[in-house]
């Protein structure tokens, strides 16, 4: 499981840089995840607001698979895990 790096959160109205993460599968393959600044921002500010981070919820990227393993114009969005129906 990797976690969000909640440090690198700027408040608003300063500038964020956009931001690159770097993840790893279970199974070892490496992926870089370039995310507009505002982008990253927002799902981390959700990510506050929210409370302690806990297992059910979850972070999802989405964007362009690139070349060597570099996942382009990517989307991140943050939400809570869904329920399970009993």
């Amino acid at each position: 499981m990797t976690r969000l790096p909640l440090e690198l959160y700027v408040p608003e109205p300063s500038h964020q840089p956009d931001v690159t993460l770097r993840l790893r599968s279970s199974g070892g393959i490496e992926l870089h995840v370039r995310i507009a600044g505002k982008t990253f921002r927002r799902c981390l500010k959700s990510v506050i607001s929210d409370g302690p981070m806990r297992e059910d919820r979850f972070a999802v990227v989405q964007g362009r698979l690139a070349p060597n393993g570099v996942i382009d114009e990517a989307g991140l969005a943050y939400a809570p895990k869904p329920g399970t129906k009993e």
